[in-house]
C-alpha cells in the first residue's frame, strides 16, 4: 500500500511512523482512513495521484517538530475528508508545501494555530456543500 525507500507498509500511519526524517513516503494505491495521520518529522508524502479519503478529524496533523530547517511536503493527493490539515502552534519548521492536491472537505480546510508558512501550488480545496446563489 505504501512505500518508504525499499520498505513497504500496509498503512500510511506505519510508513510515516517508521520513516526516517526527510524520507519520501509514497502511496501505492487508493485508501480510506478512519483516523488522522500525525506528522512529527520533516517528510515528503507523495500521494502518487491516488485517492485518500478520511473520516478522521483531520487528514494530516502536523505537530511536535522543533527544527527551523524542517520542510514538510504533501503532494499529489485527491480525496474527501472532514478537515484537511491541522498545524499545531507548538511546531517550528521552515515551511509546509502543499502541491497538486484536489481535496473536498466536509467540515473545514486548513487549521493553523501558529505562524507557519504554508505554500500551496496547484491545490484545490473546496467544501462538499456548494453555496447556492
Amino acid at each position: 500500500k505504501v512505500k518508504v525507500g525499499t520498505n513497504y507498509y500496509y498503512s500510511l500511519k506505519a510508513a510515516i511512523t517508521n520513516a526516517e526524517p526527510n524520507a519520501t513516503v509514497t502511496v501505492l494505491k487508493d485508501m480510506d482512513l478512519t483516523s488522522s495521520i500525525s506528522i512529527t518529522k520533516p517528510l515528503t508524502i507523495d500521494g502518487n495521484n491516488h485517492t485518500i479519503n478520511s473520516t478522521g478529524k483531520y487528514l494530516f496533523k502536523i505537530k511536535d517538530i522543533l527544527n527551523e530547517d524542517a520542510v514538510i511536503n504533501i503532494k499529489n493527493i485527491k480525496g474527501t475528508v472532514n478537515k484537511v490539515l491541522y498545524v499545531s502552534d507548538s511546531i517550528l519548521v521552515k515551511e509546509i508545501n502543499l502541491e497538486k492536491m484536489n481535496i473536498t472537505y466536509k467540515v473545514d480546510s486548513i487549521i493553523s494555530e501558529g505562524e507557519t508558512v504554508i505554500n500551496q501550488t496547484d491545490v484545490t480545496i473546496e467544501s462538499e456543500t456548494k453555496e447556492e446563489e
